[in-house]
């Protein structure tokens, strides 16, 4: 997995992140996941969980589009979805992780996922930091 900051927009960074199609299947799994346990309909009432929720719902469309193309590609995350998603992939893994048998594409999923926990929280922590905007002047 490549991952890199990019300027979008004015001032505003993006992570491009490069997935491989079987990449892309497993955080949609866990992304579809984390949007059932967290958005629960008491959750929906909050006009701040609505608009997160149309938020991840984007990024779910566009990793589905990745996987039904089986080839991967590069998913653009602004840095709200980028936290969510890896959010949402440690949950995952976090519940779904256990002692007990777990299939062979279960184990296959979790071994996806965990490889790409941290190149993502790496990305994360190399967030560019805004440029400084001129200085508010009081007269």
């Amino acid at each position: 997995m490549r991952t890199a900051w990019e300027q979008h927009s004015g001032e505003e960074h993006r992570a491009a992140v490069e997935i491989t199609a079987s990449e892309a299947a497993a955080l949609a799994d866990a992304l579809s996941f984390y949007l059932r346990r967290r958005f629960g309909s008491d959750q929906l009432e909050l006009s701040a969980g609505t608009l997160s929720l149309r938020s991840l719902t984007g990024v779910s469309d566009r990793l589905g589009s990745l996987t039904s193309a089986g080839l991967g590609g590069r998913l653009v995350l602004s840095e709200h979805e980028l936290r969510s998603l890896r959010e949402a992939l440690c949950l995952y893994v976090a519940e779904r992780d256990t002692d007990s048998y777990q299939p062979p594409e279960e184990r296959d999923r979790l071994t996806e996922l965990r490889a790409l926990n941290e190149p993502l929280g790496d990305l994360l922590a190399e967030l560019p930091s805004a440029p400084a905007t001129a200085p508010l002047v009081l007269r």
